[in-house]
């Protein structure tokens, strides 16, 4: 049965990707082949539609194809630099190293995505709880307690009065908010996919005021774990840089990297234009510098994706850290402000009647 147009339902995640690859690695190393070893994990994978996409592999390497080219049948599931570095280990005799690169580098990539994502969950709930709070003693709470504080002509603090005030204009604006909120959001929407728009956002992530370290760090690890495993796995540089510039995701590193790609057809190292570009730390264009020079790039690379992946790591928890007692004095912040908005006048209220 072929299997040209999948309809997925559940997404193939890079945690399912490098079991898979893990798995594969494993069954190559023991000399079982290719087609009975995708057969074999595709029989123990619990994603259905991963599993179809892995017997479908297995039925195209019968037919003749080889794996590199039965992997771009499904660019969706395994990117360009998956099936580049496959197509580079098929050439050299080298796929059973290729596939355990392959494996650590995404459960490198797994474990490193899974820790940023744990270290904003908690925050972002924290957030949106205290959104949803606020909107609701807005909305529902201050309305039924502004003729108690109408009728009792006491005195009301600056909080509590633009409590109400807020609370009247949503009552009557609701909709135009939303829809402001819903343009905006729109707007924003569709420049971020325009080229334009797509670079500005990048440019402000990657200098975001007291991040900026950090999230540079992250694409240092990644583009120098990437671009070590392309070389080692005998994928040529220039095409390495190409894929490490679609890998990355980010316009201001592609546009760097594409440019590096086209002084390298000129014979200018690559060191040279990661040198003068301010985007780069000065120690990494030394650190390639250094690989051209001694002919171990690869190497180097990948000792310089290690630092890069711990300082990153170290800056997470840091931050992570911190996050905790900031949100507490927030929360606290919060509570105060409400109970001084509404409790206050209410005692103040029962003192006069008593």
């Amino acid at each position: 049965m072929t299997l040209f147009n999948i309809s997925f339902k559940r997404r193939v995640g890079l945690g399912e990707r490098a079991v898979f690859t893990r798995q594969l690695a494993a069954m190559v190393e023991a000399g079982i082949s290719l087609v009975k070893a995708l057969n074999m994990i595709a029989d123990q994978t619990s994603n259905k539609q991963f599993a179809a996409v892995i017997f479908d592999i297995s039925r195209r390497l019968e037919e003749g194809e080889n794996l590199s080219v039965a992997l771009s049948h499904y660019s969706d599931v395994f990117p360009k630099l998956y099936i580049s570095a496959i197509r580079a280990a098929e050439a050299s005799g080298r796929l059973q190293d290729v596939l355990k690169e392959l494996a650590i580098q995404q459960e490198d990539d797994n474990r490193f995505i899974s820790s940023i994502r744990n270290a904003v969950v908690y925050p972002i709930f924290i957030i949106v709880a205290m959104i949803v709070v606020g909107f609701i003693l807005t909305i529902v709470v201050i309305p039924k307690l502004e003729s108690l504080f109408a009728d009792s002509q006491t005195p009301l603090p600056f909080t509590t009065m633009a409590f109400i005030a807020t609370a009247k204009f949503l009552q009557r604006y609701w909709y135009i908010i939303l829809i402001i909120i819903a343009g905006i959001i729109y707007s924003l929407r569709l420049y971020s996919k325009t080229k334009n728009g797509k670079y500005f956002f990048d440019n402000l992530i990657i200098n975001l005021p007291g991040f900026s370290g950090l999230i540079k760090g992250i694409y240092m690890a990644r583009f120098a774990r990437t671009f070590s495993m392309l070389i080692k796995s005998g994928v040529p540089i220039i095409d390495s840089i190409t894929i490490v510039s679609d890998v990355l995701g980010n316009e201001v590193y592609k546009s760097i990297f594409l440019n590096a790609a086209s002084q390298l057809e000129r014979g200018i190292p690559l060191s040279t234009p990661i040198s003068k570009s301010k985007e780069f730390p000065s120690v990494v264009g030394q650190m390639v510098l250094a690989g051209e020079q001694t002919g171990k790039l690869d190497e180097i690379l990948l000792s310089m994706a290690q630092y890069y992946k711990e300082d990153s790591d170290s800056k997470i928890k840091l931050l992570s850290s911190l996050v905790e007692p900031a949100l507490i004095i927030v929360v606290g912040l919060g509570v105060a402000f409400i109970v001084f908005s509404i409790m206050v006048p209410i005692y103040q209220i029962a003192g006069t009647i008593q």
